[in-house]
């Protein structure tokens, strides 16, 4: 290689690392593992005086599992679930749909939870979990699968009562009336932020 020829090469590796360094860094993307809810519940509508708990379970409803309804006037069957052990950011909750029903016509909002609550199946309708939607500008829309055994919600930072758990209630929506039977949740159910891992203090020097 000639000296013309060193100098325009060396230009041209000089020109590559400023551009190189100029680019601007690509956004840090943070670690996520799937993880199973540490407790749910499913409310009904019909659970509510005069009947109370004599209502009877809707012959659909899974066993262990969770359960969501609507009618003409909104919710007659929620579900919520909280999760322990995560970290802080953005997560995607997913819920199949148990054999022989499905989210092909569901309409179903999930909204951060205020306050405590306890889990429950066929819970009393007074009881379920108070949904605060406009934390989430009005709540997440699920999204069905294509084929309609699924459905996901994206929830952010506004479902954490801290930085280690998340809360959500699931509301869905009328006028079209549907029933969706979902199988027990699984370790697969929230794909959620891992959860930073706090090195020991070190021992103090005698």
């Amino acid at each position: 290689m000639n000296r013309r020829s060193a100098r325009r090469a060396s230009g041209f590796f000089l020109a590559a690392a400023i551009a190189l360094a100029a680019a601007p860094a690509a956004p840090a993307v943070a670690d996520t593992a799937p993880t199973g809810p540490t407790y749910f519940g499913w409310w009904y509508e019909l659970n509510t005086p005069p009947l109370g708990d004599t209502a009877p379970v809707p012959p659909d409803a899974p066993p262990g599992g969770l359960y969501l309804a609507a009618g003409p006037a909104g919710p007659a069957a929620v579900s919520a679930l909280h999760f322990n052990g995560t970290g802080a950011g953005d997560a995607t909750l997913t819920l199949k749909a148990a054999t022989g029903s499905t989210y092909a016509t569901a309409a179903i909002l999930a909204c951060p939870i205020t306050g405590t609550w306890n889990p429950a199946t066929g819970g009393g309708w007074d009881a379920q979990p108070k949904a605060d939607c406009a934390r989430a500008g009005g709540g997440v829309k699920g999204i069905a699968s294509a084929a309609g055994d699924a459905m996901a919600w994206k929830l952010g930072p506004s479902f954490q009562p801290d930085p280690t758990s998340y809360d959500v209630v699931l509301l869905p929506q009328g006028p079209v009336p549907f029933r969706v039977a979902v199988p027990l949740p699984d370790t697969n159910t929230l794909d959620a932020p891992v959860a930073p891992v706090v090195a020991p203090p070190a021992p103090e020097s005698s």
